[in-house]
């Protein structure tokens, strides 16, 4: 898989930049929430989770799987022309859906404002829309630059922006600047990528013509809703922790708290979902050919590769998380390092996508059924945990919901294709990896802790994690000289 991996980043400079680029991104975007959690106050900070949480939800809701209809469209349009037409219809499509989306979030403004007292809508309520319609817009533009084969330029623009971004923050706390400061940061440089990006978008198109076709704009919805309506049950899972948090406890020092135990590390998403991705022609291929073993064999080898990485990751990840989270969120958090190490095990799940085989056997209404179905069960599930054991009971609520979903997704894979839940996922294998890979844990975790410093703890973590990594693939190489 590895040397599949190579090959196709060797023929297709766009996706080495696109998996390079996500990775990146993350990683910048991740760091200003870092940061941010460093310069303002628990309770400052928690009405800025409480922010971001109310802006992702609206650009899910926003989006209405436009990026994933944008992009089909694109790329099955015959004329530069007809491309242009329904990206102008995206256009018009994203303005309505924000318009919507902004009276809808007025109607929360005023169901909120009644029971919740920790966060000032009427200081705050017109830098969200500010943040939410960029949001909305910025959505789809990824996909409209891969389709174009400017990756490069979007990414260019976008970490420039990051860069930015970043040193505006450092700026802002030498100043000991208030939240609202760091918003309006916040705003700007969320609007300015989506401005350049029009701006080249209108550029590459400068010999086509504007024109407004509603039948185009159908097209885009008609694809894109069922997918978009899926995606937002994902997101309002995410956070229904905080969603809950803001009712039961209406304290934003608890959602700061939760809010840096329970998230996901960005290069685990990106690694697992670079796999993935790069698999899943090959396993379409041989789906279509009718050779359902082969398909098995490219997926278990790519699931494979996955856990001897990600492994080591998540066992460093959950033993060192007391050093671990003080250092990328601060001091004020360290009771977050318990919910962060329930939280994570749910990364042992990270080694394959879960909707592959639905996606490949063109059985896409499991997705959004049983999506809907977790969703309604997390959130029952969340509230009986978090006002039966707190907090923490949201870090055991995720841990469960994912479990189950893992399970039930990859039974239905085992029936769609009618072979054993051991041709669907390598359990014994995998058991035998966090084995190996928690085994070798201890005298690293021991050694550590004879030092106070969270850094050397961390240096010492990462140490474990290369050697460990570096002894699985050895390892795995001599099981296959061993059998060849």
């Amino acid at each position: 898989m590895i040397n599949l991996i190579k090959e196709k980043f060797k023929n297709n400079r766009d996706s080495f930049q696109l998996y390079l680029g996500n990775s990146i991104v993350s990683i910048f975007t991740f760091l200003s929430i870092a940061l941010l959690s460093h310069f303002l106050v628990p309770n400052e900070y928690g009405s800025f989770r409480y922010m971001l949480m109310v802006m992702s939800i609206a650009v899910s809701l926003g989006t209405l799987g436009f990026s994933q209809a944008i992009f089909y469209y694109l790329n099955t349009s015959k004329t530069a022309q007809l491309a242009y037409d329904y990206i102008n219809a995206l256009r018009v499509g994203m303005l309505i859906s924000s318009v919507v989306v902004v009276l809808l979030l007025s109607i929360y403004l005023w169901v909120t404002n009644s029971m919740s007292s920790f966060f000032d809508w009427n200081k705050y309520y017109i830098w969200v829309v500010l943040l939410i319609i960029p949001g909305i817009f910025q959505s789809a533009e990824l996909n409209m630059f891969l389709s174009m084969r400017r990756v490069g330029a979007y990414f260019l623009n976008t970490l420039t922006i990051q860069t930015i971004k970043l040193g505006l923050i450092f700026i802002a706390f030498t100043v000991k600047a208030s939240l609202i400061h760091y918003v309006l940061i916040l705003t700007i440089t969320g609007v300015a990528p989506s401005i350049i990006n029009n701006i080249y978008i209108q550029r590459f198109f400068k010999e086509e013509h504007f024109a407004f076709h509603k039948e185009l704009l159908h097209n885009l919805w008609r694809y894109g809703l069922p997918i978009g309506i899926g995606l937002f049950f994902g997101v309002i899972m995410t956070h229904t922790d905080k969603l809950l948090l803001s009712y039961l406890l209406n304290d934003s020092v608890s959602i700061a708290r939760i809010s840096n135990g329970n998230f996901e590390v960005p290069l685990i998403t990106v690694f697992y979902t670079s796999f993935s991705a790069i698999a899943f022609p090959f396993m379409l291929k041989a789906y279509n050919d009718g050779n359902i073993k082969e398909l098995l064999r490219v997926r278990n080898n790519y699931q494979r590769e996955v856990t001897l990485i990600l492994y080591p990751i998540v066992v460093a990840l959950i033993a060192w998380s007391p050093s671990f989270i003080p250092l990328v969120f601060g001091s004020d958090y360290q009771s977050s390092a318990i919910f962060f190490a329930i939280y994570a095990i749910t990364f042992f799940y990270r080694f394959n996508s879960y909707h592959d085989i639905f996606l490949i056997t063109n059985k896409t209404k499991y997705i959004s059924i049983i999506q809907g179905i977790e969703l309604v069960f997390h959130i029952g599930l969340t509230y009986v945990l978090i006002s039966k054991y707190g907090l923490i009971g949201a870090s055991i609520a995720h841990l469960i919901t994912n479990t189950i979903y893992a399970f039930v997704c990859t039974l239905i894979s085992k029936v769609i294709l009618k072979v054993r839940m051991l041709d669907i996922i390598p359990f014994w294998y995998l058991y035998k990896i966090v084995f190996i890979a928690t085994l070798m844990m201890f005298p690293f975790y021991f050694v550590s802790f004879y030092f106070k410093s969270d850094v050397v703890r961390i240096l010492i973590a990462v140490v474990y994690v290369v050697t460990s990594i570096l002894l699985l693939y050895k390892l795995e190489a001599k099981k296959e000289e061993a059998t060849s």
